[in-house]
């Protein structure tokens, strides 16, 4: 009788462990990513501005467009330092411009306000 007691014991105790080690891999490890874009003077959000986000000599890349919001958001399945180039195009022949870098970081989600001078390159 004692020894069905220890070999339950140590059944139960096996699977439990087991458990706890398969439930600890379901952490997230992606990298999360909003980037707003707005008026350098009146902070109004920006919509319609293109995004580019890059590492330099990596292998980061994404591209997109921001809502109505004045908002991008995308996410990374690895850390790293990214640059984020935005562009809102005039409709003469220029654009505006801005630009940031941010560190993205496991399981987190950064914010990148991206400030737009009313400055216009052609």
């Amino acid at each position: 009788m004692n020894k069905k007691v220890i070999l339950l014991s140590v059944a139960l105790f096996i699977s439990m462990l087991s458990c706890a080690l398969f439930s600890a891999c379901d952490k997230d490890t992606n990298c999360y990513l909003d980037v707003l874009v707005v008026d350098e003077t009146s902070r109004a959000p920006i919509p319609n501005a293109k995004i580019i986000i890059s590492q330099t000599g990596g292998s980061v890349h994404d591209e997109g467009v921001t809502g109505a919001d004045g908002i991008y958001q995308t996410h990374f399945s690895a850390p790293a330092i990214v640059n984020i180039n935005a562009t809102l195009d005039m409709g003469n022949g220029g654009e505006r411009r801005g630009s940031n870098a941010v560190r993205l970081v496991e399981g987190e989600v950064k914010t990148v306000t991206i400030p737009m001078p009313a400055e216009i390159f052609y």
